[in-house]
């Protein structure tokens, strides 16, 4: 594989993470939105203590999401300017989402091998592919701006 090759395989690979990612903070909005809605429309009822924990707990998740989809759009974004720790963080999750898609084929779920050939191929990109370890490693192409 050439170093452009290489280079344009990466920057389709991140811009993919980071509409991944925005779509992570679009449900991390949403689930922030919907814990208010789900206090306000209990208040006052018999159940009203445990409906406040759901709404807080609904909050907590909506917070997290934000700051996990911001995260990754950084991490994608370094990706792109060919960060070498970048490669390594993406590495290691798609790893953990090999680890996901085979324990979900356990479970019976089919689909869950398209996650696992997405996830493979990540690794086999970035970890094994000696022109990728040269792009990161200060190849002849220049990171993206």
């Amino acid at each position: 594989m050439e170093l452009s090759t290489a280079a344009t395989i990466n920057k389709v690979l991140a811009i993919l993470g980071i509409i991944g990612s925005v779509f992570v903070m679009l449900a991390g909005i949403l689930v922030l939105a919907f814990g208010p809605v789900v206090m306000s429309t209990f208040a006052g009822s018999e159940e009203a203590a445990g409906i406040a924990l759901v709404g807080s707990i609904l909050s907590v998740v909506g917070a997290f999401l934000l700051i996990l989809g911001a995260v990754c759009i950084w991490v994608d974004i370094s990706l792109m300017k060919q960060k070498n720790w970048a490669r390594i963080v993406v590495i290691i999750l798609s790893a953990l989402g090999v680890l996901g898609a085979v324990g979900s084929l356990v479970m019976g779920d089919v689909f869950a091998i398209f996650s696992l050939a997405i996830n493979a191929f990540i690794i086999w990109f970035y970890a094994f592919n000696p022109t990728v370890k040269q792009l990161f490693s200060g190849g002849a192409i220049p990171p993206a701006n």
